[in-house]
């Protein structure tokens, strides 16, 4: 488990992550929780927690495909040697988070 404690409320902010090795049996999630966020809870059951799973091209969060936990399809599928960016980026009061893979944006 790796976590930041960047907290942003307006602007934006862009990070990358190289994926050095991992195997597709293996799950994480990449992406940004609201500060109320429970670590004890798993995340894609999270109300206030957005995320990109890598090895499977998923999409999670509130808002997302409907109830927390529902994932949808989105961009593509990395591997080891890729690098997974995260971008939140906050205008007229609204949030949003984009990822890319490799410089290239995902969604």
């Amino acid at each position: 488990t790796v976590l930041g404690t960047i907290a942003l409320s307006s602007g934006s902010q862009y990070w990358e992550v190289k994926l050095d090795r991992f195997s597709e049996e293996e799950g994480f999630f990449l992406g940004v929780a609201s500060p109320s966020f429970d670590l004890k809870q798993h995340p894609i059951c999270a109300p206030d927690y957005w995320s990109y799973v890598p090895m499977c091209a998923k999409k999670f969060g509130p808002g997302v495909g409907g109830a927390p936990g529902t994932a949808v399809d989105y961009g593509m599928v990395c591997y080891a040697g890729d690098k997974v960016g995260v971008l939140v980026e906050f205008k007229r009061g609204e949030a949003s988070v984009s990822y890319f893979r490799n410089g290239m944006f995902l969604g």
